[in-house]
């Protein structure tokens, strides 16, 4: 094995406390139009003991931001989703004397509330696996208030297989049916 040139002050990977179902407060990281009127939008934990739980995690692994949510403008039909109109509030309600003004790039450095919960999800092996995803947007009153609900865990569908048992054991083969 060849020793890599830059092993001296090469950086220790630290313990982390994993993040846990709730409500927080966060800061927009960042909000980009995301397909046809939704938006990307990425945070990152203001305060408490998880601060900065996205931004540690990405400089220790690297990879995908994690801490991200897809928010739809508008349905199919064309009427305003109401997760849409609830985002905004939130962010109105939680960052005086901002108005929503049609221009994404204006909700980077805002803060708001999320809940958080947990998802299960089937990797490759069949195995369940948790994930946490934002499921609400709420005001920062609200979550410095306790006013939110954190809900059960989302069960994932249980993975199909594709199997089949024959308990057929009684069947008869005549030489003549065999093709070769």
């Amino acid at each position: 094995m060849r020793k890599p040139s830059k092993w001296q002050g090469a950086k220790k990977s630290e313990s982390f406390n994993r993040l846990v179902p709730g409500g927080y407060v966060v800061t927009i990281m960042n909000v980009e139009e995301y397909r046809d009127n939704c938006l990307k939008v990425s945070y990152d934990i203001a305060e408490g003991q998880f601060k900065n739980y996205y931004s540690k995690q990405y400089e220790q692994w690297g990879g995908t931001w994690r801490g991200t949510s897809y928010q739809a403008v508008e349905s199919r039909s064309g009427d305003v989703l109401a997760s849409f109109s609830n985002f905004i509030y939130c962010i109105e309600a939680s960052n005086r004397g901002y108005t929503w003004n049609w221009d994404e790039r204006t909700l980077k450095g805002l803060k708001v509330g999320i809940v958080l919960r947990e998802e299960e999800w089937i990797n490759n092996e069949g195995e369940v696996k948790t994930t946490l995803k934002l499921d609400e947007w709420k005001t920062i009153a609200d979550i410095s208030n306790g006013n939110f609900k954190v809900k059960d865990t989302k069960k994932a569908d249980k993975p199909q297989t594709n199997k089949q048992v024959n308990n057929n054991t009684n069947f008869n083969v005549d030489d003549n049916d065999i093709q070769f």
